[in-house]
């Protein structure tokens, strides 16, 4: 699903810069993504960084820009044995985009992680959150099995109109 940028110029490049330090994961340069030219679907910018916090695990970042810089789109992935996964998933719902409120945004994901995890461990199948919105930005929280990686945490961090 295609975002919207969070807001008029707002590019995430302070946060991001922080967050990929903090959990030291290089981000690739920003490419044009042309979809293969396909009609009404416009191009973007994308960048993605893995890193791998202890042997079997890891955590990575993937971003979405509009091509006038604006971010569209955050996500996060963690494999559950990543030593500090759940603050890692708290600091990428914590965006600081205009209007948003990084303490609501964390509150949302403690509440509801416990939730995701109950309803997987008895459907045994993804299972995704209900979306948390915060002005223009929309969360949730995916929870699967990554094959012989694990279990695996997917948080993403969206535009949308109002």
């Amino acid at each position: 699903m295609r975002g919207t940028a969070f807001a008029k110029g707002y590019s995430g490049t302070v946060y991001l810069d922080r967050l990929s330090k903090r959990w030291h994961i290089k981000l690739s340069p920003r490419r044009e993504n042309d979809f293969n030219k396909r009609d009404r679907v416009p191009p973007v910018w994308i960048s993605s960084g893995t890193a791998h916090p202890s042997d079997g695990s890891k955590m990575s970042i993937a971003l979405v820009w509009s091509l006038a810089g604006e971010l569209e789109s955050l996500t996060c992935i963690t494999d559950r044995n990543a030593p500090g996964y759940a603050d890692f998933l708290r600091d990428c719902v914590e965006l600081d985009h205009p209007d948003a409120r990084p303490d609501a945004a964390a509150s949302w994901l403690e509440q509801v992680k416990p939730s995701v995890d109950k309803a997987y461990a008895q459907a045994k199948r993804p299972v995704g959150s209900p979306l948390y919105r915060s002005g223009r930005a929309v969360s949730y929280l995916l929870e699967y099995n990554n094959g012989k990686e694990g279990m695996t945490y997917t948080v993403r961090v969206f535009g949308a109109p109002r």
